[in-house]
């Protein structure tokens, strides 16, 4: 794992030169054994025969949400294609921040069977590198992929979000006594609803009314990200939003009979201090699912049949190293 190769002028303030990194790969590895999954939106990128996999995908259409499902399951189903075709096969996990890597290395984790909690994938990474510092949502993914893996799948039943409440009201005024929020939502790689106006036309909320309601009635279906901003005007009277907070879920793991989601602070991304957003603060989702089942357009990957048995030992140099990592850490 390492950050974002840097160049030209990037180099001056960034470290991981990349002809350091190029320099680096030859005298370790052999260059066309190697594969870098480039988890950024802009990295600089290393010439063949290193094999680079652009994944970028990932995260869109935000960069700062938690991986798409399905991409999930496809990037670490290749990493493990990689590592399984050649016992000399190396793989390098780029990114910007440390949270996207540790979520893709401890999804290639479950994928190889080497864990099947993502808390083990987590210890294993924080005694081996650092404390994950995984987003809510990238942990509650983690756990939707082992479910996968267990064949446990998720339904696509569409389910309408009849309605949003935010209690209490976060502070976000410069006075602290409420704010004019809005929302965006995302399904899947696309922005599906924003509730943003012109800042006169957007109510302010006193933090003396208790709770924020947003009527919705919308019919979602898959990965939905919802990100909850305080409009503002800036100095020269142009309109700004500040996040709030975001949460990120997979509607097919919402169990068919549920009507009401909480989302307590601990649980969603991104949230702004405790000055403006209350230790006690939480999301309500009014959800009803549907009963047809809609196939989505591209068969999931997991549909795929897969004849033989995940090793993991693939992600080791040896046996001994695999032995020595079971111990400490599996058992």
């Amino acid at each position: 794992i390492m950050p974002c190769p840097s160049e030209g002028l990037e180099s001056a303030y960034k470290v991981n030169h990349i002809e350091d990194v190029k320099l680096f790969i030859e005298q370790r590895f052999q260059p066309s054994k190697v594969s870098v999954y480039n988890l950024g939106v802009k990295c600089a990128r290393l010439s063949p025969p290193v094999r680079t996999v652009e994944c970028g995908f990932l995260y869109q259409p935000i960069s700062s949400r938690a991986p798409i499902l399905t991409h999930m399951y496809a990037i670490a189903e290749d990493m493990y294609g990689f590592l399984n075709a050649d016992s000399k096969n190396v793989i390098i996990l780029q990114s910007s921040d440390n949270d996207k890597s540790s979520t893709m290395l401890c999804a290639l984790m479950l994928y190889s069977n080497l864990v099947r909690e993502p808390e083990d994938a987590m210890q294993m990474f924080a005694v081996k590198r650092a404390p994950p510092n995984m987003r809510p949502s990238e942990v509650r993914y983690s756990y939707y992929l082992a479910d996968v893996l267990r064949g446990h799948y998720p339904h696509y039943n569409p389910i309408t979000l009849v309605s949003i409440n935010l209690s209490p009201i976060p502070r976000m005024t410069k006075a602290r006594d409420g704010c004019r929020p809005y929302i965006e939502i995302c399904v899947n790689d696309r922005v599906a609803v924003s509730t943003l106006q012109d800042y006169d036309r957007m109510r302010l909320y006193h933090a003396s009314e208790g709770k924020i309601n947003f009527p919705l009635n919308i019919t979602l279906c898959g990965d939905i990200t919802i990100t909850i901003y305080h409009a503002r005007k800036g100095i020269v009277g142009q309109q700004q939003g500040l996040k709030i907070c975001q949460m990120q879920f997979h509607s097919g793991y919402i169990p068919e009979e549920e009507t009401l989601l909480l989302y307590n602070r601990n649980e969603l991304d991104d949230v702004t201090d405790v000055e403006h957003v209350p230790n006690n603060f939480c999301i309500n989702l009014s959800v009803f699912i549907g009963d047809d089942e809609r196939s989505p357009t591209i068969p999931p990957p997991w549909l795929a049949e897969h004849s033989k048995e995940r090793n993991p030992k693939v992600l080791f140099s040896s046996v001994l190293e695999f032995e020595e990592n079971v111990d400490n850490f599996i058992t």
